[in-house]
């Protein structure tokens, strides 16, 4: 090990106390270690294996025979993925690159409903046999999967990528851009806004693709109201959502909705199980056990008849801000989806104060998107990371997004958080770069110190080649809140202890059994959910909190 990674290892925080302040600890060590690693001689010898500007080339596939991208386009409501998806059910083989893994897997179960054998590969999930998508598809003909588990290496018919506008995405254009250049098939279907054409042009003109746009139009009306609510939640109807940007926001919105209206309210945001996720939009849409109205953040879906924004600005790293139009503007467009409750969609604010921002929000055309995000594949990385073996792969990715040469239409697009999650691999000198490349990818929410030393635990075995049964050590709340938060954080564990299992398969030996506790901590997720109501705010059923005990206890082996 050299004594660059001895000087990163020796500044790492320790992960304890409140999640925001030691991510703001793991940033500061991070940028004084990369400064002591990347000096002006390191960075000279490096910026010569930095030019990033042809990255058609890094899939040799794709250029074997001309490609054409056919861009559906337009605003949201308008059919445009729908007309996709049907191309894709009429091939022989096809792929259908989703933009989050619900999306995958609703497609994955409408193909297989509609008898189109589908594989699904997510990051943390695969069904149907993965084997049989050879050249022959003998099996499955078609897969599913988050646009990040492209395979650039397999070959297809047809090819749909979902919501191409995340291709500007400053975390995850990367994978969008990796889909567009590098899918091994000869149709490509791109699905997104108009906004984003001009973009998909330049890139398709630099990697020799030819480009057809068809344009569609909204199916449904979209109205703008003219006034706000006044803050009156009793005037909200069935079939109508409020939008809030915090998860306490979101309860006790849903809280004061039952109180004024007595109608039941389903609830979506970030931090929610997928499956919860899942269960509670289909509660909404179709009008299951009395829920008739949705509180949600801009994780919603379709099929609502009004949205109502809450309020306009959120929480950030840099304090509270604006919502961004562009996002103000997506959200307002899921309204009065065709075939759903009424014909026009209506979108207006709980708050008078906030209609001039938001009405200004919803009238204002698309901006261009000018770049798209770029990432090296792995095997780009691993052969700098060679020809550098000082260098800890944390100031290897720094000198791709600080020294990297790009086309004036790509940005760098390795995010915070891999640079980050690779810092704390120095922590780990055994692993190699393949395991730190691999590792820096993880799904570790970074603000869940529980989630972090779990992950951190995980690591350990990967390092010292042990197996690692499920085991980690999440602490015990019994405040009413906080049975529901360690509900979720035990969630995300388990999707993370699945998501290494699937890529250190003869490390990470729990699989099944993490999958049926996964399960198990949905269906105990959903039912404290039914708990909070105006009735009782302040309690969970003792049984379900004992259930969460003896789910912790079961796997609350991990030495301190």
């Amino acid at each position: 090990m050299s004594a660059l990674s001895r000087q990163g290892r020796r500044s790492l925080p320790v992960v304890k106390g409140d999640g925001y302040l030691w991510l703001d600890r793991l940033r500061n060590s991070c940028a004084e270690a990369s400064k002591r690693w990347m000096l002006p001689s390191h960075r000279r010898q490096v910026e010569a294996f930095l030019d990033f500007r042809h990255p058609h080339e890094w899939y040799p596939q794709a250029r074997l025979y001309p490609r054409t991208i056919y861009c559906h386009v337009g605003p949201t409501n308008s059919g445009k993925t729908h007309a996709a998806i049907q191309r894709l059910q009429s091939a022989k083989r096809g792929v259908y690159c989703a933009p989050l893994r619900l999306l995958a897997m609703e497609m994955w179960e409408r193909l297989n409903g509609l008898g189109k054998k589908c594989a699904l590969r997510t990051g943390e999930v695969t069904s149907g046999p993965m084997d049989a998508l050879d050249a022959e598809y003998t099996s499955v003909d078609t897969l599913a999967c988050t646009v990040e588990m492209l395979d650039p290496t397999r070959e297809f018919d047809v090819a749909v990528i979902d919501e191409i506008q995340m291709i500007s995405d400053e975390q995850r254009g990367w994978a969008f851009t990796q889909a567009l250049l590098g899918v091994n098939a000869r149709e490509v279907y791109v699905c997104g806004e108009e906004a984003v054409v001009n973009l998909i042009k330049k890139i398709a003109g630099q990697s020799g693709d030819r480009v057809e746009v068809i344009k569609y139009e909204r199916l449904s009306a979209l109205v703008v109201s003219e006034k706000s609510l006044d803050g009156s939640l009793s005037q909200l109807q069935t079939g109508d959502c409020v939008v809030a940007f915090s998860r306490k926001r979101i309860f006790q919105t849903k809280l004061l909705i039952e109180m004024k209206t007595g109608k039941k309210c389903a609830v979506v945001y970030g931090n929610l199980p997928m499956e919860n996720r899942s269960l509670q939009a289909k509660a909404f849409n179709e009008r299951q056990e009395g829920v008739d109205i949705m509180v949600a953040s801009d994780a919603i879906g379709m099929g609502l008849n009004l949205i109502i924004f809450h309020d306009i600005k959120q929480q950030s790293s840099g304090g509270i801000r604006l919502v961004p139009s562009s996002r103000i503007k997506q959200i307002g467009g899921r309204a009065g989806r065709f075939g759903f409750g009424k014909a026009e969609g209506i979108v207006s604010c709980l708050h008078a104060e906030d209609m001039e921002y938001m009405t200004e929000c919803m009238k204002t055309p698309n901006e261009e998107y000018l770049a798209a995000g770029l990432a090296p594949p792995g095997p780009v990385i691993e052969e700098i990371s060679r020809q550098f073996p000082d260098l800890p792969l944390v100031a290897v990715l720094s000198a791709i997004t600080h020294a990297g040469k790009y086309s004036a239409h790509f940005v760098p697009c390795l995010s915070e958080d891999q640079r980050l999650v690779a810092y704390m691999l120095e922590e780990f000198p055994s692993l190699t770069t393949t395991d730190r490349l691999t590792l820096s990818a993880a799904p570790v929410q970074l603000r869940d110190p529980r989630i972090i030393s779990a992950f951190q635990w995980f690591v350990k075995s990967i390092a010292e080649k042990k197996p690692c049964p499920f085991r980690v050590d999440l602490g015990h709340h019994r405040q009413a809140m906080d049975y529901l938060g360690l509900a979720e954080s035990f969630y995300r564990t388990l999707d993370l202890y699945l998501w290494l299992a699937s890529r250190f398969a003869d490390i990470f030996i729990d699989r099944q059994k993490v999958m049926v506790k996964r399960e198990m901590c949905s269906q105990l997720v959903t039912r404290l959910l039914s708990q909070i109501t105006v009735s009782r705010t302040g309690s969970f059923e003792k049984s379900d909190m004992t259930t969460l005990d003896q789910m912790l206890k079961d796997v609350d082996s991990q030495p301190k």
